[in-house]
């Protein structure tokens, strides 16, 4: 492996648990933890960043810390949200996979809310992470309380929200990897389509009718949470063609490097490209089609919340466009995808009323307007 940067040592530096993650929709910051570089508004190479610019807040120093003999490579927080981990908090690894060994172990650290403390907390998809890059669990350390450690050796981020991934090292650390783990399994190639027909949020009302049109295509269903991230690395790395719900399962092709599949996205949001800044340089055909309108309320901070929304489909404009791509025409039974649809967009507006936005004023009535501008009746 030729890919390598410079790393960037610090020395009895503290490294504090996250107070907080990922909670900009709550009215607090995104990122506020992990190490406390010093001269902290001149360390813009090592803290974290979103389009070139921080998107972080200095860490709270603690009362008290353990000290920790050890030399340690920061890699970032550990969040229970799938895609971000991926897009936003692992991909500094690559620096660091000729660096594991003599006293060198990479380091995470946590909010209290996750409630891990150790690396047997982690959930089982981010430990097949691991196991895909060939990083033993003896390896990781985990921060869920203050340390003050001998040496944090600290790599800029491989990947960064807003700017374009495109480090032709980079990828090919990331193809040897995909070497290593196919060889001793039966490569295949296929279509598959990767469904969000069992998410309860941020998903296309009526999928599972999707996943049938699909089928009748000659595609395969994959139903991302019921197969190991090591087994969908797998199919994705040897795919012919991938068809993916918008969702944080897109993340995963940034575990591998360039890869063969044509790629098609379903946009759950009118107009988004998610990651198309992660996926661009490694996929020679990406495209993202527009299928409906995105029902959506309001966030506890009452505020827009399109994330928890969920997709009425456009059902003649889902024709034109998959026959477009895959010149193929299909055939929709409109009664029996409103049934599906309906049935769905139901158990969303309870799930809605049931939890706290439910109680912001304004959101269950911007939900009906918008449902009403769709004909969808519930």
């Amino acid at each position: 492996m030729t890919f390598s940067t410079e790393l960037k040592e610090f020395q009895n530096i503290i490294v504090v648990p996250f107070s907080e993650l990922l909670d900009n929709p709550r009215g607090m910051s995104f990122h506020r933890g992990g190490p406390i570089f010093p001269t902290w508004e001149s360390q813009l190479e090592v803290r974290y960043c979103r389009g070139g610019k921080p998107s972080d807040e200095v860490p709270v120093a603690p009362n008290k810390y353990q000290e920790l003999a050890a030399d340690l490579l920061w890699c970032g927080p550990v969040t229970l949200h799938y895609g971000h981990m991926i897009s936003d908090f692992l991909m500094r690894l690559p620096y660091y996979l000729n660096e594991l060994g003599d006293n060198k172990k990479l380091c995470f650290a946590v909010h209290p809310r996750t409630g891990i403390k150790t690396v047997w907390d982690l959930p089982q998809w981010l430990r097949d992470i691991f196991q895909w890059f060939k990083i033993s669990l003896s390896n990781v350390v985990i921060v869920s309380e203050a340390i003050k450690v001998k040496k944090l050796f600290v790599a800029p981020q491989a990947e960064q929200a807003g700017i374009l991934t495109n480090s032709v090292g980079y990828f090919n650390v990331l193809e040897r990897f995909v070497s290593l783990n196919l060889n001793t399994y039966c490569k295949q190639g296929g279509k598959y389509y990767v469904s969000r027909a069992a998410m309860k949020h941020g998903k296309i009302a009526g999928e599972a009718y999707l996943e049938d049109i699909f089928s009748s295509l000659g595609f395969k269903v994959l139903r991302p949470e019921s197969v190991s991230v090591l087994e969908q690395l797998r199919i994705y790395s040897q795919a012919e063609e991938l068809v993916f719900s918008e969702g944080s399962a897109l993340h995963t092709l940034q575990l591998l490097g360039r890869i063969k599949a044509r790629v098609t996205i379903l946009n759950r949001r009118t107009g988004t490209k998610l990651a198309v800044n992660f996926l661009k340089e490694r996929i020679k055909s990406l495209e993202y089609l527009d299928i409906g309108t995105l029902v959506f309320g309001l966030n506890v901070a009452g505020k827009d919340c399109p994330e928890t929304g969920i997709t009425i489909p456009d059902w003649d404009l889902l024709r034109y466009g998959v026959s477009r791509l895959f010149n193929s025409q299909i055939l929709i039974d409109k009664c029996l995808a409103k049934i599906f649809v309906e049935k769905d967009v139901k158990k969303w507006l309870q799930a809605e009323k049931s939890s706290p936005r439910g109680n912001v004023a304004g959101s269950l009535e911007k939900i009906n307007k918008t449902l009403l501008e769709v004909n969808i009746e519930v």
